[in-house]
């Protein structure tokens, strides 16, 4: 008696559901595998420069992402400050910061949305109208007066790290 290999078609549908199950679980995992979440890509440390009316700021930011809250760091001439109210969903982020300038603070508010290693930010001072007068943030050469941009400047971090 000789034993016949039968061709796979001969088995009816449990081999056709069997390979179909297979490519399918090969598909998905495939797909699963190569799918990133978003946050991952904006954690890192960014720098960026932005132009004002008291010449180029250079800053770096240390970012890091914990589901759609934003923390981190910024670092500047002025020193070393934690980010504030970071929010990132999607590729879009946004944190304040407080800024100190000839004795006066106010909050600037970045946002922003990124795609592979560049940050494009937009920054708005939040307490300009409190820091009215010439030379302060909310006076004609400050933030928010036209050399600032009309109250918002814009940059383009890049990744370093």
């Amino acid at each position: 008696m000789s034993s016949q290999i039968s061709p796979p078609w001969v088995y009816g549908d449990s081999v056709r559901k069997f390979l179909s199950f297979t490519l399918f679980s090969l598909l998905f995992v495939s797909l699963a595998s190569a799918a990133q979440p978003v946050t991952e890509l904006v954690d890192g440390t960014w720098t960026a420069s932005f132009d004002s009316f008291s010449g180029s700021q250079k800053y770096t930011w240390e970012l890091a992402t914990d589901g759609e809250k934003l923390t981190g760091k910024v670092i500047n001439e002025n020193g070393e400050q934690q980010i504030r109210e970071g929010f990132i969903k999607g590729n879009k982020v946004s944190w304040t910061e407080v800024v100190t300038m000839d004795g006066n603070r106010t909050r600037m508010k970045y946002e922003g949305t990124f795609k592979g290693d560049k940050l494009k930010l937009t920054r708005t001072p939040l307490d300009q109208s409190a820091q009215g007068g010439p030379g302060g943030f909310g006076g004609p050469s400050g933030f928010g007066g036209p050399d600032f941009g009309g109250g918002g400047d814009s940059a383009t971090a890049k990744r370093s790290k």
